[in-house]
């Protein structure tokens, strides 16, 4: 039997997204547990509902097509021939690329501990557009840092991981968990890929505090039922939306889609100061399925439903499948590709199964893909400036 660290970390991921997010709501809701808890009356209302109208046993042909259709994602891209997939880039570019990424992501966390310090009161009123650009920059910082380290180029890396580490932690600060997470799973992802062994002590304390800050955001006393029911809350109530889409089924099935919220995901790529009315130009994914969703988070089957309907939802899984497989295959040799592969696998676990499409595919294309080439391009100018005898180096594939 393989060891953890020897099973690719996308497909451990997956895996823990799969239970946590389609299936514990439903062994949730079967057992009836929380039941007493006014926070989970509307929550259990509503399953009833879906158990009644949609049914346990159609749930979960529906959940192992998802499964399958990931995996056969995964196969497929092990089949897939690696051939030329992008311009090269030296060890100098990539190290020039991220001194600049690590200047200007501490400029600008310097910049919002001075215009906009961290607290509960920005998650109450929510900037979804500052968030948004925090997560960006996030991103990139993660791309950056993982490739630093994997150069083995350890200042750098220690300064790259540094501004990443504040930038997560103005987001802790801020109630939005999603932040420090994506750049937990990413040190998880980095250590799985160098065969280092897992410190499950901090793996611990950081759920325990990411459960901490959603007891404290809603003012609730803290006890271990309490403690229990945050940490499966999160599931729970991004399955509301799942649960809500399946109930309103029984008035006829959605069985094809036209992606309209899928494809539009492309407008989401153009930053804010760019394009500052976006958001309206976004197609809402609740104007093409009927579901609810009271906190926002969309459950990972109303995304590759509502966009594709039940006919062809596993075109979703499918394609995130192969894209993690064929970067994991790529990242053996080369350190782009390696910085690519950990920053969409950090997103895998989350942010896959409880953000919709518009937001997910700019984490895997725009902020983990396009965003780093552009610094790279950057660097690779700068090099071109500098004297000759710097640009040397081993080369990578983008």
């Amino acid at each position: 039997m393989p060891k953890l660290t020897q099973i690719a970390p996308h497909n451990i991921f997956f895996l823990v997204g799969f239970i946590y997010y389609l299936l514990s709501p439903l062994m949730i809701g079967m057992s009836g547990a929380f039941a007493d808890d006014p926070l989970m009356k509307s929550w259990h209302e509503m399953y009833q509902v879906f158990s009644r109208d949609f049914g346990v046993t159609r749930y979960f042909f529906i959940t192992a097509s998802f499964f399958g259709a990931y995996f056969f994602g995964v196969l497929l891209a092990r089949r897939f021939p690696i051939g030329v997939v992008g311009p090269h880039f030296s060890r100098i570019t990539f190290r020039v690329a991220s001194k600049v990424v690590v200047f200007v992501g501490f400029v600008i966390v310097i910049a919002l501990l001075l215009l906009v310090p961290p607290s509960l009161s920005l998650y109450q009123d929510y900037d979804l557009g500052l968030f948004g650009a925090v997560l960006t920059i996030q991103a990139v910082m993660i791309f950056f840092a993982s490739g630093s380290a994997h150069l083995k180029r350890t200042r750098l890396a220690i300064f790259a991981v540094s501004v990443t580490a504040a930038l997560s932690l103005y987001l802790f600060i801020s109630g939005v968990r999603i932040g420090v997470i994506n750049a937990f799973v990413a040190w998880v992802c980095y250590r799985m890929l160098k065969r280092k062994p897992l410190l499950i002590r901090y793996l611990a304390i950081v759920g325990g505090a990411s459960v901490w800050v959603g007891i404290v955001r809603v003012g609730d006393s803290i006890s271990l039922e309490k403690f229990a029911m945050f940490l499966l809350a999160e599931s729970n109530f991004t399955w509301f939306s799942a649960g809500t889409m399946f109930s309103g089924f029984v008035d006829g099935i959605l069985w094809y889609q036209f992606p309209l919220s899928l494809l539009g995901s492309v407008v989401n790529f153009v930053p804010s100061f760019l394009l500052p009315m976006k958001a309206d130009l976004l197609v809402r994914l609740d104007t093409l399925v009927d579901f609810s969703a009271p906190l926002g988070a969309t459950n990972v089957l109303v995304t590759s439903i509502g966009n594709l309907g039940v006919l062809f939802f596993w075109i979703y899984p499918l394609l995130i499948g192969f894209v993690c497989q064929f970067a994991y295959r790529l990242s053996r040799g080369s350190t782009v590709a390696f910085a690519y592969y950990i920053g969409i696998s950090s997103t895998i676990p989350f942010q896959m199964f409880r953000d919709g499409s518009e937001i997910y595919m700019k984490q895997m294309f725009w902020n983990f893909l396009v965003l780093p080439s552009v610094f790279l391009f950057f660097g690779l100018i700068l090099v071109a400036l500098l004297p000759k005898r710097h640009n040397v180096g081993s080369k990578w594939r983008i």
